[in-house]
């Protein structure tokens, strides 16, 4: 669902944002490699069923570059910043609703290998060496490039 959310947001964005707008595994999206939004999904199970599940966004819209903290300005963003002018939350609301709700609904008929394909060509770790931090140690995906993400479990 975290990939789902992440698609949806970022396809709804790409129409709105001039710049590129790409997904940071697991759960950021990014306008100009800048974070725009994060995405968090919680859960709650049974062994043979979902009980609930919450998935919150948070997107940052109309808030200046000067209102974040100093030491995010360099990383962070909003649509406002990166449009130019104030944007309609309802609007943007609205749209990652009905995206979502296209997803999801794919997913019952196909399986997420659409969402997954969706969400690689949107990525922007493609090309990029991950580690993996677990419990038993870590694991490195190396690639042609030159940072490593860090992802921990």
């Amino acid at each position: 669902m975290t990939l789902l959310a992440g698609v949806a947001l970022a396809e709804t964005l790409v129409p709105v944002i001039p710049t590129r707008v790409t997904i940071k595994w697991p759960n950021d999206v990014l306008a100009a490699g800048k974070k725009v939004a994060g995405i968090l999904v919680e859960i709650s199970t049974q062994i043979d069923a979902i009980d609930y599940m919450v998935v919150g966004v948070g997107l940052n819209v109309n808030t200046p570059p000067s209102r974040f903290p100093a030491e995010l300005r360099e990383r962070a963003t909003s649509l406002a910043a990166e449009t130019g002018c104030p944007v309609r939350r309802a609007e943007i609301l609205g749209a990652f609703l009905a995206r979502f709700e296209r997803y999801y609904d794919l997913i019952d008929r196909e399986g997420f290998a659409p969402v997954i394909r969706r969400w690689r060509e949107l990525s922007d770790m493609t090309g990029r060496p991950v580690r993996v931090h677990a419990f038993s140690g870590f694991v490195e995906a190396p690639s042609r490039g030159s940072t490593t993400m860090e992802c921990f479990c």
